[in-house]
Formats: C-alpha cells, sequence, structure tokens
C-alpha cells in the first residue's frame, strides 16, 4: 500500500509524533511518502498527485486536518486524521500532549495586563498559537501581540464587533507590522449567513461553534461564562472586565433580582459592588432574589439532588414559566422581553 503523509510540523509534537505511526506502516511493506509544512506552505501543492496514493494522512491539527479534508473533498482519496496535539488542555494534561489552539477572554482578564498573558500563551503553545486580541482595544493587542510574539505570530482571533471591517483593517496592521504571514481566525456566533458575508474579507478561518451544533433556526441558550474578578498579585480581589465590541462585561461580584408588576416579571436587576456594600444592599419590596447557592467551599448542597429535586425543580420552572410576558415564548430572534438594569455601588 502506498500513503501519503502531510506533516504540520507547526502543530502539536511537530515531525516526531509520527514517525512511529510510518515506521509500523513501513515495517508491514508499506510506501510511505512523508511531505511536511510549516503551516504557511501552500499544501494543495503538497497533494498534487494524492489520487497515486490508497490514502493521505493529515497529521497536525484541526485546521491541517480540515484544510487537507477539504481540498480532497471532491475525490475518491480517503482521508486519516492523525492528530498531533489538542485544543482540551484537560487532555493534554492527562495524556501528555502538546496543547495547541487559542485562548478565552478569561485567560486574559486573569493576567496582570494583556501584554502578560500573550506572552504566557506564547511561552506555553509557541509562536504559532493564536492570540486573542479584542478583550480590550484591538488595535493596541495586535500591536502587543507582534511585539511580543514577533512577526512569526501564528494567528489573531477576533470575536466581536463587524468582523469584515475589522479583519480588513487587523490585516493591513500585520502587514504594517511585517507579520505578512500571520493568520486571522473570527469566531462569534457564526452561521452559514455570516460564512457568505466575509467571503469578500481577508478571514483564513472561522470558529463556528454553537450553530455547527444545533444548526439555524434551532433555539439556543446562549450563556457563557465570564470572569468577572480575580485575585491578583498582592493577593486582593481585584474586579476585571472586557471592553469588546457589543459584548463589554461589567466587574465585579454581583447579585441579580427580578422585580414583577402585575403578577408578572417586569425588569431584571443585576447590583454590582463590592463584598461590603453588595452585603449592605437592599433590593426593593417584592423583588425576587434570583441567585440560589448549589455549592459552598466545594460541598454540593444536597437539597438540589435527588428526585425530590428533579420534582421540585420541575415545579418551579412551571411556575416561573406563567410570570413571563408572552413575548417570551417567541421563537423570533429580537429584542429581550425583559429588560435589564445594571447598578454599580
Amino acid at each position: 500500500m502506498k500513503l501519503l503523509v502531510i506533516n504540520n510540523l507547526s502543530s502539536g509534537f511537530g515531525e516526531g509524533a509520527v514517525y512511529d505511526f510510518v515506521r509500523a506502516f513501513v515495517k508491514d511493506g508499506d510506501e510511505v511518502c512523508l511531505r511536511s509544512t510549516d503551516g504557511t506552505t501552500d499544501v494543495s501543492a503538497l497533494l498534487h498527485d494524492a489520487a497515486s496514493f490508497a490514502a493521505v494522512i493529515a497529521s497536525g491539527g484541526d485546521g491541517t486536518v480540515a484544510t487537507v479534508s477539504y481540498l480532497l473533498a471532491n475525490t475518491e482519496v480517503p482521508v486519516l486524521p492523525f492528530p498531533a496535539g489538542t485544543a482540551n488542555l484537560l487532555a493534554a494534561q492527562m495524556y501528555g500532549l502538546k496543547a495547541i489552539g487559542t485562548a478565552a477572554h478569561c485567560f486574559t482578564l486573569v493576567h496582570d495586563d494583556e501584554r502578560s498573558a500573550f506572552e504566557s500563551q506564547i511561552a506555553a503553545l509557541g509562536r504559532n498559537t493564536t492570540l486573542l486580541v479584542d478583550t480590550y482595544n484591538i488595535e493596541e493587542a495586535v500591536k502587543t501581540a507582534v511585539e511580543v510574539a514577533g512577526p512569526e505570530l501564528g494567528g489573531v482571533r477576533i470575536d466581536s464587533g463587524d468582523l469584515a471591517s475589522l479583519a480588513q483593517r487587523v490585516r493591513n496592521q500585520l502587514d504594517a507590522l511585517g507579520a505578512t504571514n500571520t493568520k486571522i481566525t473570527v469566531t462569534n456566533d457564526l452561521d452559514e449567513y455570516a460564512l457568505a458575508s466575509l467571503q469578500t474579507a481577508p478571514v483564513d478561518s472561522y470558529g463556528v461553534g454553537t450553530m455547527l451544533v444545533t444548526g439555524s433556526g434551532a433555539p439556543t441558550c446562549a450563556m457563557v461564562y465570564k470572569l468577572t474578578e480575580r485575585e491578583n498579585s498582592a493577593g486582593d480581589m481585584q474586579p476585571v472586565a472586557k471592553k469588546s465590541k457589543d459584548k463589554a462585561t461589567v466587574p465585579g461580584r454581583k447579585l441579580a433580582y427580578r422585580s414583577y408588576e402585575y403578577s408578572l416579571a417586569e425588569c431584571e436587576h443585576v447590583i454590582s459592588g463590592s463584598e461590603e456594600k453588595l452585603a449592605a444592599y437592599q433590593p426593593e419590596e417584592g423583588w425576587k432574589d434570583l441567585l440560589v447557592d448549589y455549592v459552598t467551599n466545594g460541598e454540593n448542597h444536597t437539597e438540589y439532588q435527588g428526585h425530590d429535586a428533579i420534582v421540585n425543580a420541575h415545579n418551579y420552572r412551571a411556575k416561573a414559566l406563567a410570570e413571563l410576558p408572552i413575548g417570551a415564548q417567541s421563537l423570533m430572534k429580537g429584542d429581550p422581553v425583559i429588560p435589564t438594569e445594571v447598578t454599580v455601588l
């Protein structure tokens, strides 16, 4: 059997990860052709004679496997993925794999500043990693990213705002800074329509999550983890917030209440402030406290476990649903049925 291996030296363990795999085939008498890319090579050129092989093995990260699969999608050549790294940090830790990929906003927020976050990520994942640049100010973040990683920076990710316009500006900025090979990835609840609108933008890859799992038209619960407070180097709890366009967060701890009018939910109230101010805060009469402690100091509250807890949750949901305005049951996208008021103490 004649096999072609496309190996991305910039992904995971690089060339070494696939050696044992190749040796096993050679030992069985198979012919193996190993071709490498550094992540900037024209992969289509490496696949020019793919039809002459029994199969093509794509060794690298998700991008390498996806690129090879896409280029051979309309052929009869089988593609075998050989992951050389993982974006799952637990898997990397448990199995000694190389961690690859990008980072979340909370990774930036947990550091003293954006530069420190970029330095930490590059130290862990190398210069070929993808840095998230929209936590605060995109232009400043791109400048810092190139200063920290150099023009060899693998990629940047934009997760908010007008993605097409921002990608164009970032591409021009990267080129001006000498990072001409740095890739641009965009994310942010992308669907097939968003992808179509980005076809003329200088975008190298897309991160599609929610819509890929549920499909367009299916309702999703848009709940996202947000870091709002961290312990700083002095041991003090420090409020933090991202400033992404249309996705800015309110820093610090919070209380959450719901007010009613004529037995229908009228408004959500989010109260933010220091621990002392929140402890002394008195909500208005009739407001319902929406916060429930399920875990305290690592210990689960047993009243929320078991058969009775499930029955109680079912009844609570029915009661809460009956208190919502009828517009809350609409399947159409639109403004929130219940407005949210944020108060910073």
